[in-house]
């Protein structure tokens, strides 16, 4: 099935009081390391990146994904969702977020082949859930009902019979980078100016 990656890049990082999506990792940033590992995955129809004009500025996005802007990040995640949602053409969404520096090509593509038309499948490490989620066609229309900064999660609860959860081997996929503690424990090995 063709399935779209959908990238949320566009929100306002206020636990970490900067632009977290410039910060260091891997020889590039937090956001181009989530782009280039979606893009290596090789399994998506395409790739859309929800992000703001202003983030375009510090970025030069690799010209064969579709950029999408959000004016309305101060709505939440849901923002991000709608505009992924209706930029596509799939039968399914796979929804990232940029700040999980440990997502790996082998667990996306052991998700994506769970993933169906009329189901929801949602990475899970010892039983915890997380993203990067996949939402069949079947179920665009509620997520576009979505508000907030719920995200998909309401609509993943609302529909439990759909969903395939999937144990990756990655025990560290679904960690994400919201503070500065965060990434001083994860990424930064010693610390100096941040």
């Amino acid at each position: 099935m063709n399935i779209s990656a959908v990238i949320m890049a566009s929100g306002e990082s206020f636990r970490m009081s900067r632009n977290k999506l410039l910060l260091p990792y891997k020889n590039t940033t937090l956001l181009m390391n989530t782009i280039n590992i979606v893009k290596d995955t090789n399994k998506f129809s395409e790739i859309i990146l929800v992000t703001t004009e202003e983030n375009s500025l510090f970025f030069e996005f690799p010209s064969d994904i579709k950029i999408i802007y959000n004016y309305n990040q101060k709505l939440g995640q849901s923002a991000s969702i709608h505009l992924g949602i209706k930029n596509s053409n799939s039968e399914g969404c796979m929804f990232f977020v940029a700040d999980q520096p440990f997502i790996d090509t082998k667990s996306i593509i052991k998700l994506i082949s769970h993933a169906d038309f009329e189901n929801i499948v949602v990475p899970t490490v010892d039983g915890n859930k997380g993203a990067p989620v996949f939402f069949g066609g079947y179920f665009f229309e509620e997520l576009l009902n979505v508000t907030g900064d719920t995200g998909g999660r309401v609509v993943r609860n609302n529909n439990m019979d759909k969903c395939v959860f999937v144990e990756v081997e990655n025990k560290k996929f679904l960690i994400d980078i919201d503070t500065k503690e965060d990434y001083e424990k994860y990424i930064r090995p010693v610390r100096n100016n941040f």
